[in-house]
């Protein structure tokens, strides 16, 4: 075999070894859990929900939003079986705050204001907390 028959074969062996390893197709990235309750309290995320697994309570419900009938904001620590089962939980949370999908027929009521990498690290950090809390 030639030299450059022996070093496309290495490079082979490289590409799948590092593919089977993981390193082809990189799984999505832990959260950064203090940069994420970070973006949940400056983004004003606390004005409507709480986040009870880490010790944000839920706020009180707004006397208008009570007047107007409106549905009380859930607690983050636990998602909805609805997002839960979709095939890729946090970016639906992602594309939901964006006003880019709808859960229950709705958008959200506040278009996410941080820049995208804050909002796919938060949308991470709800989705690996609501699946710890399931176990």
């Amino acid at each position: 075999m030639s030299i450059a028959g022996k070093i496309g074969s290495g490079l082979a062996l490289l590409a799948v070894l590092g593919f089977a390893l993981g390193l082809g197709g990189l799984p999505a990235q832990a959260a950064d859990q203090a940069k994420a309750l970070e973006s949940f309290k400056d983004r004003k995320c606390t004005e409507c929900h709480g986040l009870t697994s880490h010790g944000i309570g839920k706020p009180e419900k707004k006397a208008e939003a009570e007047e107007e009938g409106e549905k009380e904001a859930p607690d983050l620590a636990k998602l909805s079986d609805e997002v839960m089962k979709k095939a890729d939980p946090a970016a639906f949370i992602t594309a939901y705050l964006k006003k880019k999908e709808k859960l229950h027929d709705k958008q959200h009521k506040k278009m996410f204001k941080g820049n995208m990498e804050e909002l796919k690290n938060l949308s991470e950090f709800l989705v690996e907390g609501a699946k710890k809390k399931a176990k």
